[in-house]
C-alpha cells in the first residue's frame, strides 16, 4: 500500500495545546469528552509516488492530525480528484517509525519490515468527490487495536508514531447500487479489478469490480516526542 517516497517539505512545528473542543470532537466518534492535552502536526496533502511522473503537492489540500494519550484525530480536506468517484482513506500508524530505514518511513518498513516497525495499515474513511473534485475524510484511531488491521499491531503510541493517511480511488460511483457504493468507500478493493487485491489476512478486501483501483494521494505526519503530562 505504501510506495517508496522522496522526502516531503518540513512539516509544521508540533504544538502542544490544552484543547478542551478536542474532547467534543472526540465525543462525535465515540470518545469520552473531556479537555486533553494534545499535539497538532499538519502535513502537506501530495500526489502518491507513481501516480504521476513526478510527486507535487496538492493546491488547496489540508491534513491535520491531533494526538492524545488516548488516540489520534485525523482530518484530510482535499482536491484534484475525480468528480464522482469513490475514494477511501486508510490509516496507517508507524509505532517504532526510528527502526524505519528511512525517514519517512517507505513501504519496505511498512509492509516488508512491519514487525520491526510496529506498522499497521487499516480503513479511515470514505467519501465520494463533489463536482469540484474535493472530498473530505476525518477519522478517529483509538490507542490500541484496528478494526481489520492488516498485521495486527495497532496504534501503539498515539503522540511520537509516525502517521500516514492515503488515498485510494475506486472509480466511478454513478449507476451503482447503494450497496455497492458503501462496499467501495469501506473496503480496500471494492470494485477494483480482483487482480489487484492485498493478500493479507486482515484486509477487509470487499466486491470486485473492473476499475483499476489505484492510491492517488498521500500525507506524512511527522510527530515529536510525547510531552511530559
Amino acid at each position: 500500500m505504501m510506495l517508496d517516497r522522496p522526502c516531503l517539505p518540513a512539516l509544521a512545528a508540533a504544538t502542544i495545546l490544552a484543547l478542551p473542543a478536542v474532547g467534543g470532537e472526540m465525543a462525535h466518534y465515540g470518545a469520552q469528552p473531556r479537555a486533553v492535552e494534545a499535539q497538532i502536526v499538519t502535513a502537506p496533502v501530495v500526489t502518491f509516488p507513481g501516480f504521476e511522473d513526478s510527486q507535487r503537492q496538492i493546491d488547496g489540500a489540508t491534513a491535520t492530525l491531533v494526538s492524545y494519550d488516548g488516540g489520534v484525530l485525523v482530518d484530510v480536506a482535499t482536491a484534484e480528484l475525480m468528480p464522482g468517484h469513490g475514494y477511501t482513506m486508510w490509516f496507517v500508524p508507524i509505532n517504532a517509525p526510528e527502526a524505519c530505514a528511512a525517514a519517512p518511513c517507505t513501504s519496505s518498513d511498512v509492509v516488508g519490515n512491519h514487525e520491526a516497525v510496529q506498522s499497521d495499515v487499516s480503513y479511515g474513511a470514505g467519501a465520494i468527490a463533489d463536482a469540484d473534485g474535493r472530498a473530505r475524510f476525518t477519522t478517529h484511531r483509538a490507542a490500541g487495536d484496528l478494526v481489520d488491521p492488516w498485521f495486527g499491531h495497532g496504534l501503539q503510541k498515539p503522540m511520537t508514531a509516525e502517521v500516514h493517511v492515503v488515498i485510494r480511488d475506486h472509480g466511478p460511483m454513478d449507476g451503482l447500487s447503494a450497496a455497492a457504493v458503501e462496499d467501495a468507500l469501506t473496503s480496500h478493493a471494492g470494485q477494483c479489478d480482483p487482480g489487484k487485491l492485498p493478500d493479507f489476512d486482515g484486509a477487509r478486501i470487499g466486491m470486485a469490480g473492473g476499475y483499476a483501483c489505484q492510491n492517488v494521494q498521500d500525507a506524512v505526519f511527522i510527530q515529536g516526542a510525547a510531552p511530559a503530562l
